[in-house]
């Protein structure tokens, strides 16, 4: 019987938070579950900081990776005629 474990990961949320001068941080949670008789998800958490643009990038492409939608928490822009900005947060449909 093979006792040998594996792990799967998945992508649960990105966020932009940004800071002055251009400079924001990037944060990535995801699920690591475990195969096994116990099976168990963990979220866990990575981040990154940079160039907000470089980040932004970044985010946008781990959202169409892993079929994350964009969610925007301010809607203050759709009073007014401006376009609407850069999602700040992409998550998962179940969530």
């Amino acid at each position: 019987m093979d006792n040998q474990r594996t792990t799967d990961e998945r992508v649960l949320s990105v966020r932009i938070e940004t800071a002055d001068h251009g400079c924001a941080t990037l944060r990535v949670c995801f699920e690591r579950a475990t195969a096994g008789p116990e099976r168990r998800g963990e979220d866990h958490e990575l981040q990154w900081r940079g160039k907000e643009q470089d980040l932004r990038d970044r985010a946008r492409a781990l959202a169409a990776v892993h079929d994350l939608v964009p969610v925007w928490e301010d809607r203050s822009w759709l009073s007014g005629t401006t376009r609407r900005p850069p999602a700040s947060l992409y998550r998962t449909r179940e969530r």
